[in-house]
């Protein structure tokens, strides 16, 4: 039985189909599990090629603490289907052990992807973290379909593995990186959910604040000065 927790994240048991109890993991020496792949999201070759990954833990927590173990797709990967229904298909692969398991991106140095996110991933723990999920739909919404969009995407790419590892393993960077974050995915966040009147209107917002900010500024120096 496969129940989805939250996005490209299922929790897998195994019923015996003549008794209908959960087997343990002791039960079970080898599963094979088909799970639903976005097509808007992952193109052909992605998984085999380690541009995506299947992800798993003992529990939900674990996984979206970024404790997660990846899932090798060469031996484990039995098929793919990148056609499905034209927007979902599916991935059948084979364990031997129960768990929760996560499709994202990769976070290690490998091929580039428009699934990566390695700082944001490294500073939150986690692919599956709702804020790196923000930054990650801002790029491929605002930066990837432009020519200097998809330029700074391939630099950041490039350039981001080592920093991203560094971050990664000090707790008291990481904290200090996602606070540097949060204009970002806020910034990031208002693009993506609101109208085109209402994103003018944020900016228009902003640009007062940064005035009256100046202003302040302004007169706190004169003020000083005099």
């Amino acid at each position: 039985m496969t129940r989805t927790v939250s996005t490209y994240v299922y929790e897998v048991t195994a019923t015996d189909s003549a008794t209908g109890s959960e087997l343990t993991a002791d039960e079970v020496t080898r599963i094979e599990i088909t799970l639903p792949i976005d097509l808007s999201v992952v193109s052909p070759g992605d998984l085999e090629n380690g541009v995506f990954v299947i992800y798993h833990a003992d529990s939900l927590a674990t996984l979206e603490a970024g404790g997660g173990t990846a899932v090798p797709a060469s031996p484990n990967i039995i098929s793919t289907d990148y056609i499905g229904d034209g927007s979902i298909g599916s991935v059948t692969f084979y364990v031997s052990s129960l768990s929760v398991f996560g499709i994202g991106g990769s976070s290690g140095s490998g091929p580039l992807s428009s699934s990566n996110c390695f700082i944001a991933t490294a500073a939150y723990g986690s692919p599956f973290e709702s804020n790196v999920k923000i930054l990650r739909d801002f790029r491929d919404v605002y930066l990837l379909p432009t020519k200097a969009g998809s330029a700074f995407v391939d630099a950041y790419y490039r350039l981001s593995p080592p920093i991203a590892d560094f971050i990664a393993v000090h707790d008291t960077l990481r904290a200090a990186v996602r606070v540097g974050l949060m204009p970002a995915v806020g910034m990031s966040y208002v693009a993506l959910h609101t109208t085109p009147a209402q994103k003018i209107m944020v900016i228009v917002l902003m640009l007062g604040l940064l005035a009256g900010a100046f202003v302040a500024i302004r007169r706190f120096k004169m003020t000083r000065t005099a």
